[in-house]
C-alpha cells in the first residue's frame, strides 16, 4: 500500500501528508502504530523516514517527541530507542549478535575551516524546578559468559599530517555560591580477582615532544587551595607510590621544587614518615640519598609515635 501525495509541476510545491489520531474529551487519544510484517523465509521489511533534500535554506528536521502529561505524580511520555536481538543460536554458523544504533550528526563539505563544521551530537538530561536535572547514563552491555562491553571516548586523527586530534574535555558546571558537582574515576572492585587500573598518560612522541600531564587543586584567592593527595593501598600487601620513568630502562631526573612566589615568602618543602597512634610502634622513616654533586645533602626525616617530636636532620 502506497500513501503519498503527487510530484508539482514546473513551479510549485509538492503536497503534505498527514497521518494522525483524533483529540480525546474523556480518555486516552487512539495510538499511531507502523509495524511491519513478520518474515518466515526471509528479512523483515524496514521502515524508512527520511526528509528530503533540498537546494535553499536548511534542511528539513526530523521530531521524535514523546507526549507532555499534566497528571500529578505522572512522567512524560518515553523515546525508546532499541536495536534488534539476534535470536539465533546456532553452534556452528556465526550469528546472533545484536544490532547496533547509531547516533550520527550531519557532515560538512563546506571549504571554511571555521565556520563550515560538522553537526553537534548532543546528549541533554531534562530540566527540573526545583529537584535535580536528570542524569545522562552511558552504560554498555553486559555478558553471560565473558566481560561487559567496552565504552570508549575517541577523537578520530586529521587527515593531514600537520592537523589536529579534537579535544576532550570533562567539564563540571560552574557555580556561584555552594558546591561545583565532583568528577569521580573509579573502576569497579572486586571480591576475589584483581581490580581494574586507572592510566593518565599522554601520547608518546616519534620525533616531536610528548605532552605533559598537570595534576592541579584549583586556585581559591582568599580561602585555602585543595591538596593534592597520593595515596597507596595497603603497605603489608606490597602497594607503594613510585616516581619513575614512564618506560622501564630509561633513567630520567625527578625535580621536586615548591613554586617560586613573586609576592612572598617562598613555600617550605616538608617530608616527612607517616606518624602512629598505636601504643608500642614507631612512626615511619623518610630516608633520602644522593651522589650528586648538585645535591650533596642526604635529608633523613622520620615520623612521629605516641605524640613525640618529629626529629630532621638536613
Amino acid at each position: 500500500m502506497k500513501l503519498y501525495t503527487e510530484d508539482a509541476g514546473l513551479m510549485g510545491i509538492s503536497g503534505s501528508a498527514s497521518l494522525s489520531t483524533g483529540n480525546a474529551t474523556a480518555g486516552s487519544s487512539g495510538a499511531v502504530s507502523m509495524t511491519t510484517g513478520s518474515a518466515t523465509g526471509g528479512a523483515g521489511g524496514d521502515i524508512s523516514a527520511t526528509v528530503g533534500a533540498g537546494d535553499i535554506g536548511d534542511g528539513g528536521g526530523v521530531l521524535f517527541m514523546a507526549g507532555d502529561t499534566s497528571f500529578y505524580g505522572a512522567s512524560g511520555g518515553m523515546v525508546y530507542m532499541r536495536g534488534g536481538d539476534g535470536t539465533s543460536a546456532h553452534p556452528t554458523f556465526p550469528g546472533g549478535m545484536g544490532g547496533a544504533v547509531v547516533l550520527q550528526a550531519g557532515d560538512a563539505s563546506g571549504l571554511n575551516k571555521e565556520t563550515d563544521i560538522g553537526g553537534d551530537v548532543s546528549l541533554l538530561g531534562g530540566a527540573a524546578a526545583t529537584a535535580r536535572g536528570g542524569k545522562v547514563l552511558v552504560t554498555s552491555g553486559a555478558s553471560n559468559t565473558t566481560a561487559s562491553g567496552d565504552i570508549e571516548f575517541e577523537t578520530p586523527a586529521s587527515p593531514t599530517a600537520a592537523g589536529e586530534s579534537g579535544r576532550m574535555t570533562f567539564l563540571t558546571g560552574n557555580q556561584t555560591e555552594g558546591e561545583t558537582g565532583e568528577l569521580v574515576y573509579l573502576t569497579g572492585k572486586v571480591t576475589s580477582g584483581k581490580s581494574g587500573a586507572i592510566t593518565i598518560e599522554s601520547g608518546a612522541a616519534t620525533s616531536g615532544d610528548s605532552g605533559n600531564v598537570l595534576i592541579s587543586s584549583g586556585l581559591s584567592e582568599t580561602g585555602t587551595s585543595g591538596h593534592v593527595i597520593l595515596r597507596a593501598g595497603n603497605k603489608e600487601k606490597g602497594s607503594k607510590i613510585d616516581l619513575g620513568p614512564s618506560v622501564p630502562g630509561f633513567a630520567t631526573d625527578m625535580t621536586l621544587q615548591v613554586g617560586i612566589d613573586d609576592n612572598d615568602d617562598g613555600g617550605d618543602f616538608i617530608a616527612g614518615g607517616g606518624e602512629t597512634t598505636a601504643a608500642g610502634y614507631t612512626g615511619g622513616d623518610a630516608d633520602g640519598s644522593t651522589d650528586s654533586t648538585d645535591c650533596a645533602q642526604d635529608f633523613t626525616t622520620s615520623g612521629t609515635a605516641d605524640g613525640a617530636d618529629r626529629k630532621s636532620v638536613v
